[in-house]
Parts: structure tokens; C-alpha cells; sequence
């Protein structure tokens, strides 16, 4: 019989910061201090007054935002807000990587925000005369991005609408298994740290589905369990009420009342919050509805019995007649609209 193999040592230390050395040296610098998470700066990208107060001020940079609910609710106008705003100078000026997996984004879609520089917004969709993008195609083109290019802010709308290179190839009847979900839930394992680590902001929207099972909710999300894991911000569409003026469906509707479920937050607010935002046909979601709501509920603003006179209590008691009107008035008076919004922000914080 061989002579039995000489057991290795290992060298122990008490002395933490030589350890830490040696793992610095090896790794570079993975070991920080908990002091560091309250020191690093990162900014926090705004929406619209309402979510962002559910949200306690917007999504933080290193975020994973996940947006789900029924069709034809407002979840991609509400992305391509806060993507609007994460182009500004004061968040960035951030790239915006659009993976669009439905095709569906229209000149229309961009019109609305007027504040999107185009030159910075990327659209990821397939090309004409090419084989179309797979699942594999959009998420490996966003790892490049993610990993290469910190500080973006990425939009995928959507992952239920991701199709696999198998399916696409077997066409329709293919049983594959999982489907997207396993691929989907490989790139949440592979970018996790790296949407943290580069400060990136990363959105997936969602669909749901009717629950046959006949147990439970009558809906249930389709996406990856490792996604329902990574997630920092959920944000749920519920439901709508299309906005017609002066409540007079004869005539042409101006958009819709958006309700909200904030889910989870990453700035420590209450989970579960239910907001409204208004979608205002053309222009996209409306702050300056959000900030006169905010006014009403905190009695910064009086509305007349019956809906008509609406009085700015906060601004030389100015009376305006109807909620549109008010919205004009503001619009054309940004030192109004700024008192309004200031007075908000004091009493909500």
C-alpha cells in the first residue's frame, strides 16, 4: 500500500484585515463594509407623484421592476415615463436599452413623451428579411448591455411574450417545457449582481393569465419564480375608468384613470399601496392631475358642492370652474403649479 497522502494545512489568522488582503487581491473589491450601503449614492428615478409616493420616491438605481396586470391598462406608458425621466440630466442622462419582444411599440407611443431623447433610446426589435429575435437573442443582447454599459435603464415588454429558439423552429404545437421561463429565470441568476453592481435599472413587464385550477386568484403572473424572488419593485395594474370631459361620454374620451397596486417597493414604504394616476391620451401619464389630486385630499384645494368651482386655498384663493380648467390654469402658470407642488411635499413629508 502507497503512503497515505500528508493532510494539508491551512494557515489561520487572526488578524481580519490580512485575510481581507488576500481575498482583495485575488477577487478585487468584493468585501465592503455595512457602513457602505447607507454611503452609496444612487439616484432615484421618478414616475408620477402618486406612484412615487407609494414607491417613497421613485425607483433606486440597482433595481430589478417588475410591472404586471391585465392588457390595455397603461404598464408600458407608465415605463416609458420613467424612462422619459431617467434621460435628464439630473438622473443621468441614462441610455435606455427597449427590448421590444411583441413588436408593438409605435411612433405614437414615443409622441406622448416629449422629453425622450430618441438619439438615447435604443430600440432592440427584429429586423426585416432576418430570422425574428428568439428568447435567447433578447436576453443574451441584454447581458452584453448590462454587463458592458453601467448605468442603463432596460426595458423588456415582455417576457411572457419571449419565444424560445425551439418553439420558434418547431412552430406551433411544440412542446417545450418551461418555455421561456427557464431562460428567463438563467438570466435573472446571471445578472443579479450585475444589475446591483452597475447601477443599472432593470424592467420586465409581465402578463397575466386566467387561473383554470379553480383555487386561488383568478389570475395568476406568467413568469419565472427566480424573477418573483429577484424582484425590488412590483407594480400591479388593476383596473381603469376611461375620463371623458366634463364626464360627457358624447364626446371623445381624453384618457383613462389608471389604479395601481404598488406590491413592494425597494425605499422601505409600506407594501400593498393603491394608488391612481391618469393617462391622458397624446401626453402620457398626467402630474399635473396627480399634483391637484394631492391639493383636494389634503385641502389645498376646496371643490364646490356639485364639482364645478375649484378654489387654490394655497395660492391667493384662486377659483377656477372644472377639474380641466384648473389643469389649464396650472399649465399656463408654472408659479402656481410650483406652489401647489411645494406645499404637497410639505404636508406629505
Amino acid at each position: 500500500m502507497g503512503r497515505k497522502k500528508a493532510e494539508e494545512t491551512i494557515e489561520v489568522s487572526d488578524d481580519f484585515s490580512e485575510v481581507t488582503k488576500l481575498i482583495t487581491k485575488d477577487y478585487g473589491n468584493v468585501v465592503i463594509s455595512g457602513d457602505a450601503l447607507f454611503t452609496r449614492k444612487r439616484k432615484i428615478i421618478p414616475i408620477t407623484p402618486s406612484l412615487d409616493y407609494a414607491l417613497g420616491g421613485g425607483i433606486p438605481e440597482g433595481s430589478w421592476v417588475v410591472v404586471t396586470g391585465l392588457e390595455k391598462l397603461g404598464k408600458t406608458s407608465m415605463l416609458l415615463q420613467a424612462a422619459q425621466n431617467a434621460q435628464q440630466p439630473e438622473f443621468g442622462e441614462k441610455h435606455v436599452i427597449y427590448m421590444d419582444a411583441e413588436a408593438r411599440l409605435k411612433e405614437m407611443n414615443l409622441n406622448s413623451y416629449k422629453r425622450i431623447n430618441r438619439d438615447k433610446f435604443h430600440l432592440v426589435v427584429s429586423a426585416k428579411g432576418q430570422n425574428p429575435l428568439t428568447s435567447e437573442d433578447f436576453l443574451n443582447i441584454g447581458i452584453k448591455y448590462l454587463k458592458q454599459y453601467p448605468e442603463c435603464f432596460m426595458i423588456i415588454d415582455s417576457v411572457s411574450a419571449l419565444c424560445e429558439k425551439r418553439e420558434r423552429e418547431g412552430g406551433v404545437g411544440t412542446e417545450t417545457r418551461g418555455g421561456s421561463a427557464k431562460l428567463v429565470a438563467q438570466f435573472v441568476r446571471d445578472m443579479a449582481q450585475v444589475v446591483n453592481a452597475n447601477d443599472s435599472i432593470m424592467c420586465m413587464v409581465t402578463h397575466v393569465m386566467a387561473n383554470t385550477s379553480g383555487k386561488g386568484a383568478w389570475y395568476i403572473e406568467k413568469t419565472a419564480n427566480e424573477l418573483k424572488y429577484q424582484v425590488d419593485v412590483k407594480i400591479k395594474a388593476v383596473s381603469k375608468e376611461i375620463v371623458f370631459p366634463n364626464n360627457d361620454k358624447e364626446n371623445k374620451a381624453i384618457g383613462q384613470k389608471i389604479n395601481w397596486l404598488v406590491e413592494y417597493n425597494a425605499l422601505g414604504m409600506s407594501p400593498n399601496q393603491q394608488v391612481q394616476s391618469f393617462l391622458r391620451y397624446g401626453d402620457g401619464l398626467d402630474e399635473v392631475y396627480d399634483w391637484i389630486e394631492f391639493g383636494i385630499s389634503l385641502g389645498l384645494i376646496t371643490v364646490a358642492e356639485g364639482g364645478g368651482w375649484h378654489t387654490l386655498n394655497c395660492h391667493n384663493d384662486t377659483k377656477v370652474q372644472g377639474r380641466e380648467n384648473l389643469r389649464h390654469f396650472l399649465v399656463e402658470n408654472p408659479e402656481s403649479l410650483n406652489n401647489l407642488r411645494t406645499k404637497v411635499q410639505e404636508l406629505l413629508s
